[in-house]
């Protein structure tokens, strides 16, 4: 079927510099961008012969808590630092308002996606309140906090969040890895070796299905695969395996297990669920056909796309 007006050949390159990539599609010679920082989206949007398509994704970005190792061992000290989270401050000035606040771990506009599952928001006062509940009213101690180095917008997210929590007397000591680094560390067959607070993203690896979102990342294991918040919840974990395994035909009921395991990881505040993205592709306008797909991040279905002189 590859035939007509489909490429007869498709050439992706990697160009990891961002002024060189811009440079490239203003001068014809790339189709599309998968990413640029959001400074040279403002700026290409007025371009002729460019256009920003912008869509919602299943991409989020969550920081997840060492529910085992103290201070964060403490419900009330992770509270804390949810609250001390500038949300939209993230969103407005690393995100360009390409985002939303999260909902817990199920992105917006996933089938089981709900606004009845609660959010923290940025209140240093009760922040403050909720530290001298847990014993430490001055805060006092320190945490360390890891990203994947390279990643502007994960970097620019912790330190903002930063600032803010040295306002209630925690120093958050961000420190930016490789993948693997991070990976290691997190997995570290000593406890306290492990990091207090990890970013990273997820996105869906069975399609569509906010299963993935929720048991990955927060199921209870024996051994961390990619639950860096090590939390060990039955109820929990009976809720979504339930909910996974009648969702084919209750979708309903499933539904609302799942929104009430939300319920449950927000209570107890074992992550800060930071964002939900939206995908910015930049592109020639004579490159048609392109549809973004939420459940394919970074993916260009060239099948269905040609060029239009």
């Amino acid at each position: 079927g590859w035939e007509g007006k489909h490429f007869d050949k498709v050439i992706i390159k990697a160009v990891p510099e961002s002024a060189t990539a811009r440079q490239l599609l203003e001068a014809g010679e790339v189709d599309i961008l998968d990413d640029l920082p959001y400074e040279d989206v403002a700026a290409l949007r007025t371009k002729p012969g460019i256009e920003i398509v912008t869509t919602g994704s299943f991409q989020n970005l969550i920081a997840f808590f060492n529910t085992q190792k103290p201070p964060l061992d403490n419900k009330l000290v992770r509270e804390a630092l949810s609250y001390a989270f500038p949300y939209e401050q993230v969103i407005r000035d690393v995100m360009s308002g390409y985002a939303t606040q999260a909902r817990g771990p199920i992105p917006k506009g996933m089938w089981a996606y709900s606004e009845d599952v609660p959010q923290h928001t940025y209140d240093l006062q009760k922040a403050k309140q909720l530290l001298t509940e847990a014993g430490y009213p001055t805060g006092g101690f320190s945490l360390t906090l890891t990203y994947n180095s390279g990643d502007e917008n994960e970097r620019k997210t912790a330190e903002l969040w930063k600032s803010e929590a040295a306002k209630i007397g925690i120093d958050l000591v961000i420190r930016g890895m490789t993948w693997e680094q991070q990976w290691d560390m997190a997995k570290s067959p000593t406890p306290e070796a492990r990091q207090d607070i990890f970013i990273m993203y997820w996105w869906p690896d069975i399609a569509g299905d906010p299963y993935s979102f929720v048991y990955n990342m927060f199921h209870s294991e024996k051994e961390p695969v990619f639950a860096m918040s090590y939390y060990n919840n039955t109820r929990f974990d009976g809720l979504i395996d339930e909910a996974f395994t009648i969702s084919g035909v209750s979708k309903d009921r499933a539904k609302q297990m799942y929104v009430e395991a939300e319920k449950i990881l927000v209570e107890d505040a074992v992550a800060v669920f930071v964002y939900d993205q939206q995908y910015v592709r930049i592109k020639r306008t004579s490159l048609m056909g392109y549809i973004d797909n939420p459940t394919y991040p970074h993916v260009v279905f060239f099948y269905y796309t040609y060029r239009q002189e």
